[in-house]
């Protein structure tokens, strides 16, 4: 499966991005994490969210604000969030970031459309967080079906995605 998620114009669906967002306002598309601190998730609330959303596909995404190649995927994922339905899949975004603040003003600067939070406590060593960024991708019945590390090419997740949605 690692061999299908190598991306080849990330910076140019990002400069789309971008551009879109600029014609049609970034403020109106910012989650509610942006408003003030970036709620935090210990392994048991990780947890506890995957299951609660049994019946969907579930995304985890594991980065960091000061990983580059973490910044690089986070536009196909905003893009991905955008074009499936919420009833079809959740997309949770889990930072490893120490510092609070480093993350709270990545979260102010991008237009996430899906929840951000920050791995406390266990969460890393319980999910054994060694590298980002990372996905987790959980079919409907809560089973854990795709642990992906590094940067996850755009068509080939969303395949993946489209094939986890008709079972």
């Amino acid at each position: 499966m690692n061999n299908v998620f190598c991306g080849i114009s990330r910076r140019l669906c990002f400069l789309i991005l971008l551009m879109t967002l600029a014609v049609f306002g970034a403020d109106s598309m910012r989650g509610a994490a942006v408003a003030g601190a970036v709620p935090e998730a210990t392994a048991a609330d990780l947890l506890k969210m995957i299951r609660a959303e049994r019946g969907k596909v579930v995304v985890v995404n594991f980065f960091a604000s000061w990983c580059p190649p973490c910044k690089e995927e986070i536009p196909d994922l905003i893009e991905l969030r955008s074009k499936v339905a919420a009833e079809d899949m959740t997309l949770l975004g889990i930072s490893v970031d120490e510092d609070p603040k480093q993350l709270e003003a990545m979260v102010g600067s991008i237009p996430f459309n899906y929840p951000v939070y920050r791995g406390v406590k266990d969460l890393p060593e319980v999910f054994a967080i060694s590298s980002i960024p990372r996905l987790l991708i959980y079919d409907k019945s809560g089973k854990l079906v795709i642990d992906h590390v590094g940067l996850a090419e755009p068509s080939a997740l969303a395949a993946k995605i489209d094939e986890l949605k008709g079972n």
